[in-house]
């Protein structure tokens, strides 16, 4: 399904780019402040897009590069936490069969009095 939608999407920004360079032949100046140089302006289109898409990219694999590492990072402190409440839990079993233990004793000693 995903390769699909992924087929769709470059076949979209194909045809774009087509018709960009159709209907956006005229020639433009572009100043790069050390020098002018001029090209159609679909290619000086196209490459601001792709520019675009470039920076988009960079920016939204850091955003997912930090939360994979806070996700990481909580699974560890989730696993730690874990640990914890299973020790907890069999100290607690321990605490209530002393405490039956106790109880027990102390009820055979006031049914025999």
């Amino acid at each position: 399904m995903f390769k699909i939608i992924s087929i769709l999407i470059t076949l979209f920004f194909l045809a774009l780019g087509i018709l960009l360079g159709v209907l956006n032949p005229g020639e433009v100046s572009f100043d790069l402040i050390f020098q002018v140089i001029h090209i159609p302006l679909s290619i000086l289109l196209s490459m601001a897009f792709a520019l675009g898409m470039l920076l988009a990219a960079v920016y939204f694999v850091s955003l997912l590069a930090q939360k994979k590492w806070q996700i990481r990072k909580l699974t560890k402190a989730n696993a730690k936490l874990s640990g914890e409440v299973v020790q907890l839990n069999k100290k607690l079993v321990e605490l209530e069969s002393k405490r039956d233990d106790v109880v027990s004793t102390e009820l055979a000693t006031v049914t025999e009095k």
